[in-house]
């Protein structure tokens, strides 16, 4: 569900409005995803933002700020409902958002189970042109979920690129906001890694590879298996065996 993704009726899935909130809310009732990704619009919650604060004016800013809290606040709703049905979700926002400091956020934060891990978006393979060609952007990101393989997954800093294009002006951090696809596979892998380890913890060892595709099929996000042939053995001291897993639909972006 993106804004730049239409919607039946032709209209943008643009969350801010309460009528499409509601309809969305109601596809995730209905699909239980096992993962939900959000990354709500962080226009407003970034560092730049303060400084146009005296261009825009207050009447303005207040205006897209309550926007952009009421949209903040429906992805955390979101999230809420996924923790509390047992299902995963992935939240992702720039790390010096101040978006981090809601109330609602905080609360969610603190849940059990639940883990923020930092990241550089270079690590995952962003990059961007200037005028002195490409160059890895590093956009400090934080991401926050409650599904272990994933905090461990994403987990990634830049230890030192050569340089990094800076993503502020020119129409950069519109680029930014899209996925590398480096990032959309170590998400679906990190599933994929995580839906195994419950059908394990789930004491299903004895489950047969399709039985497992079925299991794993629950929600509208579809888990295959990697191949068709014989699963690997791997250790594990009680003799059970997972079935590997290699491909993800995700829905929205």
């Amino acid at each position: 569900l993106d804004i730049k993704v239409a919607r039946e009726d032709g209209e943008p899935w643009y969350l801010g409005k309460p009528k499409n909130q509601r309809e969305a809310e109601a596809m995730v009732d209905k699909t239980a995803p096992r993962l939900l990704v959000g990354s709500p619009m962080c226009t407003m919650y970034s560092r730049i933002q303060n400084i146009n604060y005296e261009r825009m004016g207050k009447e303005v800013w207040d205006a897209r700020m309550a926007t952009a809290e009421e949209h903040m606040k429906f992805a955390v709703k979101m999230y809420e409902k996924q923790y509390r049905a047992g299902r995963y979700f992935l939240h992702e926002h720039p790390r010096d958002a101040s978006s981090w400091a809601m109330p609602e956020m905080q609360k969610l934060m603190k849940r059990h189970g639940v883990t923020a891990v930092a990241a550089d978006m270079c690590q995952f393979g962003m990059k961007l042109k200037d005028e002195i060609g490409e160059a890895p952007v590093k956009k400090p990101t934080t991401f926050l979920t409650n599904c272990p393989a994933l905090a461990k997954r994403l987990s990634r800093r830049c230890m030192g690129c050569q340089r990094h294009i800076r993503i502020e002006g020119g129409g950069r951090s519109a680029k930014c906001a899209i996925y590398p696809p480096e990032l959309c596979k170590a998400i679906c892998q990190a599933l994929a890694e995580q839906l195994d380890e419950d059908v394990l913890n789930q004491g299903d060892s004895d489950m047969q590879p399709e039985a497992w595709r079925v299991k794993a099929r629950m929600g509208s996000l579809c888990v295959v298996r990697r191949h068709h042939g014989p699963r690997p053995r791997r250790h594990n001291p009680a003799g059970a065996r997972g079935a590997p897993v290699g491909s993800a639909k995700l829905p929205g972006r």
